[in-house]
């Protein structure tokens, strides 16, 4: 019976699968006449790894790779074309850039008044663009 631990942070578990080939030892009699032997070994070892996890969005968005950001969401629009059609990526593109500017102007917010307003309080948002925040 299998009985799983209760894990409290996330991990990543890899598994590589490999070949490896062996000599394999001739009997004596024909160890003078006969070419050299191999033998093909399979081998797989696993390693479980637990990935630092950032502690403040600050810390998380610091540490991205715009790159690999760009990649994963090209792949992602790419795959929703193939399997929905252009309209269905259009709007998924669309619909990361509303929320990446939001998330966007509601950070600069907190950077810039402090704390986040309690719900039904007012407060006037930052007089920023995202083009005259990247310059």
């Amino acid at each position: 019976m299998l009985v799983h631990a209760q894990v409290t942070h996330p991990v990543v578990q890899f598994a590589f699968q490999y070949s490896v080939m062996l000599p394999v030892d001739a009997p004596a009699d024909e160890a003078a006449s006969a070419a050299p032997r191999f033998e093909v070994q399979r081998r797989m070892r696993i390693t479980t790894v637990a990935p630092r996890l950032a502690k403040t969005h600050e810390v998380l968005f610091s540490n991205a790779q715009a790159d690999t950001v760009a990649k994963v969401l090209m792949h992602k629009v790419l795959q929703c074309q193939a399997d929905e059609g252009p309209h269905s990526a259009r709007s998924l593109l669309q619909d990361w850039f509303v929320i990446m500017a939001s998330r966007f102007h509601h950070l600069v917010g907190q950077i810039e008044y402090g704390a986040t307003p309690h719900p039904g309080q007012a407060r006037t948002p930052p007089n920023h663009t995202i083009a005259s925040a990247a310059a």
